[in-house]
């Protein structure tokens, strides 16, 4: 509905058009004060109905004093009181005192000069008293259109756990802008191009929740609304785990999460209203000092293990140079441990991240049995790891193969050579792969037993010349072969029953 959509004249009546000259500023037509004496006499239920009827609706329903007053009255009366307060003297500070609209602007918005509404500042309360019982903190960012990446990195400097690409970031709200953008611009161009500028907005739900699934890091965000008459808390966390692509699937309230499922680390953002502030605990002397000396493996595999024992375990050794074979050893165990950490989490970022050193290491001990388990972990970490490290785990997988044609007295990969040479092989074998995906579709629900070992024939040929071609391409760099010799398939190459996802045993 639309007041000025009536087919009736709008100033076919004298009183009405003397009522548009008087009050211009409504902008809404002359019935806006027939309107508002209507809704003055509604009561509190159907004043909240009527509000949700039409946009100009709402506009008109705002600007009475009338929904002010009930507003106001219904958000006071959703806090709690004094008393309540009080009752949880023994889970909250005892000196907390409620925030005051100077405090408000000084802490939460970085601005003293900042003009703080009644409104905000029972928001403010209201989600301070709730998170409260769970001994967490308001912690305040600037309030501009960088707030949802500020609130976001304050959040995320608190954790134990980091993210390796945001890490080497030197500018990590242009990287999470950039993040953000290109997630958006599948769906929204003309939005992913205004995210991607310094200082452009924006919202919660919707935008910035994305960053869980990119980042693989989970979300929980606490959004203040003023949704039916009241100061609502909407406590949800947003998932991190890739494949999910419904927000249903993504988001779950928080409250109806299992404690025992609920995530250890999370970013952890409050929006009051487009200003986007974050929320921590207070943080507490660590008792558990750890050096190199004393840590032992069957420590660095107990399920007691922390994440910050990790990390600072990783930080010690990672940083030296020229380790003993026993800090190898040690580092090796640790990164494993991290590797089981990140697979139970489901972090594919982590677990990339993870692989990688691993691969790292291996490499460092330089026998031609550590180069090719290095080889497999780079690969590996290469089909996990996001777009922006695929590069270096291509180079990494350069130089391991260098040091093994080395080894064998061969001559050196050009890395521009083998860079073409390994970007032709791997999409040889996609195409190989999509075309018997074609010929799949195209049999028969119940296909005669002839047709499907013809289609296994061709697949076990097939991969059989691309082998053919790997191993040309091997003897061209380790020269002529010292000897006669055969490749020989095992397996399900052998009894052509392999498929182009199956794994090549030969001799």
């Amino acid at each position: 509905m639309n007041l000025e959509s009536f087919s009736i004249n709008s100033f076919m009546f004298t009183t009405f058009k003397e009522l548009a000259k008087e009050k211009p500023y409504l902008g809404l037509g002359p019935y806006a004060e027939i309107s508002l004496k209507i809704f003055q006499e509604l009561s509190q239920q159907d004043l909240s109905n009527a509000r949700g009827v039409c946009k100009e609706w709402k506009q008109l329903i705002e600007q009475a004093d009338e929904w002010k007053r009930l507003h106001l009255k219904k958000i006071k009366s959703n806090l709690p009181t004094n008393n309540q307060l009080a009752n949880e003297a023994n889970s909250l500070d005892p000196s907390r005192s409620p925030w005051s609209s100077s405090q408000i602007a000084k802490s939460l918005w970085d601005d003293p000069s900042t003009v703080i509404s009644d409104a905000v500042k029972i928001k403010v309360n209201a989600v301070a008293a709730y998170l409260n019982k769970e001994g967490f903190e308001l912690k305040g960012v600037a309030g501009d259109g960088d707030c949802f990446f500020s609130a976001f990195l304050g959040s995320y400097k608190g954790l134990s756990r980091k993210i390796p690409l945001l890490e080497e970031q030197s500018n990590k709200f242009s990287y999470l802008r950039q993040v953000l953008s290109d997630i958006l611009k599948h769906t929204n161009s003309k939005r992913a191009k205004e995210i991607i500028k310094k200082g452009s907005w924006v919202s919660g739900l919707g935008e910035g929740d994305l960053l869980a699934r990119a980042l693989s890091i989970p979300i929980r965000l606490v959004t203040v609304n003023e949704d039916s008459l009241g100061c609502g808390i909407n406590d949800m966390l947003i998932s991190s785990k890739v494949g999910l692509t419904s927000k249903k699937d993504r988001s779950q309230e928080w409250k109806t999460i299992p404690q025992e499922k609920r995530p250890q680390d999370y970013i952890f953002i409050v929006d009051l209203g487009g200003h986007f502030i974050y929320a921590q605990k207070p943080l507490k002397q660590d008792k558990i000092f750890l050096s190199k000396s004393k840590i032992s493996p069957n420590i660095l595999f107990s399920n007691s293990l922390s994440t910050n024992e990790l990390k600072n375990t990783l930080k010690t050794l990672d940083c030296q140079e020229l380790l003993s074979d026993e800090e190898i050893k040690e580092l090796e165990q640790t990164y494993t441990q991290a590797l089981q950490m990140a697979v139970q989490e489901k972090d594919p970022l982590q677990e990339s991240f993870c692989i990688e050193k691993l691969g790292d290491i291996y490499l460092r001990k330089q026998t031609s049995e550590t180069l090719l388990q290095a080889a497999g972990l780079y690969n590996y970490a290469l089909r996990l790891a996001p777009p922006q490290r695929q590069k270096i785990l291509k180079d990494k997988l350069c130089q391991v193969q260098n040091l093994l044609v080395k080894q064998c007295k061969g001559k050196l990969f050009d890395s521009v050579v083998i860079e073409k040479q390994f970007e032709r092989n791997r999409n040889g074998l996609k195409k190989f792969r999509e075309e018997i995906e074609k010929k799949i579709q195209t049999l028969s629900e119940n296909p005669p037993s002839q047709e499907v070992r013809e289609l296994y024939h061709e697949i076990a040929h097939e991969i059989k010349i691309f082998f053919g071609q790997l191993v040309i391409q091997a003897i061209y760099q380790l020269d002529t072969a010292p000897c006669e010799y055969a490749m020989i398939g095992f397996g399900s190459l052998a009894r052509e029953e392999m498929t182009p996802y199956s794994d090549l045993e030969f001799g």
